[in-house]
């Protein structure tokens, strides 16, 4: 992997999952192009970044609710 590549995904991973802002990752990684393969590459790790920004906000709004306050 090309670090091109990894700093473009990093990017769109962090837009994705730290915004949540998966809509605009994916439109940044389709209009600044670059190879088929680079951009389903990007376009995963947005994906992953999603679910794993969805997963934690999930998890963190389970334990506040279920906290006891004393």
């Amino acid at each position: 992997m090309s670090s091109d590549l990894a700093a473009a995904a990093g990017a769109a991973g962090s837009i994705a999952g730290g915004y949540r802002l998966p809509l605009t990752a994916i439109a940044m990684v389709l209009t600044v192009g670059g190879p088929v393969v680079a951009r389903l590459t990007c376009v995963a790790a947005v994906g992953v970044a999603t679910a794993s920004g969805v997963v934690a906000a999930y998890l963190l709004d389970r334990y506040v609710l279920n906290r006891k306050f004393v």
